[in-house]
């Protein structure tokens, strides 16, 4: 059987549309997650990843409570999640618990940040962003009605200091919080 010029054209013509919706299929394809960058960013804080028990305070309104802390951190799915679950206990009745919050930071390849979703036993949520700097972490979120800004320092290889602040205005900065931390494993 002998195949026509046009038969030949038409099914290299078919070859080539099939090959160029491939390409154009291939070309819209989200790109893989890069999960080495993911890892490498949540380990510039591996420092942090272990058991930890301090002291510190808190600041609602007019009452100052003291408290003592605990923090365990991990990290989670190879690498990619650091969880991080504090408890913090009255000074004077340790089984009386002030505060009890779970958080898992990641990094979020969309608009290249850390985030940081946090869960307490009050029912309060934050998806806050994070910052790793030289000396430790920075994370905040909005309120609605101001900002709040957490800001951890590491002090030598076995030390965390941590104050949070609020500001109505993002300028006018108060702390409210403080706590010292010493790594304990």
């Amino acid at each position: 059987m002998a195949t026509s010029s046009s038969g030949r054209v038409v099914a290299v013509a078919s070859v080539l549309v099939g090959w160029l919706g491939v390409q154009a299929v291939a070309a819209q394809a989200p790109r893989p997650p890069d999960v080495g960058k993911q890892r490498a960013e949540v380990a510039k804080l591996a420092w942090m990843v272990g058991s930890w028990e301090g002291e510190g305070w808190i600041q609602r309104g007019p009452e100052r409570t003291e408290f003592r802390q605990s923090e365990t951190i991990t990290l989670r799915l190879d690498g990619l999640l650091m969880e991080i679950e504090g408890v913090g206990r009255s000074r004077s009745d340790p089984k009386q618990v002030h505060f009890h919050a779970l958080g898992y930071l990641s990094w979020n390849e969309a608009d290249g940040t850390l985030r940081l979703a946090s869960w307490t036993s009050e029912g309060r949520t934050a998806n806050a962003t994070a910052e790793a700097t030289e000396g430790g972490l920075v994370w905040g979120f909005d309120t609605g009605m101001g900002k709040v800004r957490y800001t951890i320092t590491r002090r030598g290889e076995r030390g965390w200091h941590e104050i949070g602040e609020f500001s109505a205005d993002g300028a006018a900065w108060s702390q409210f919080f403080e706590m010292t931390l010493e790594k304990k494993s």
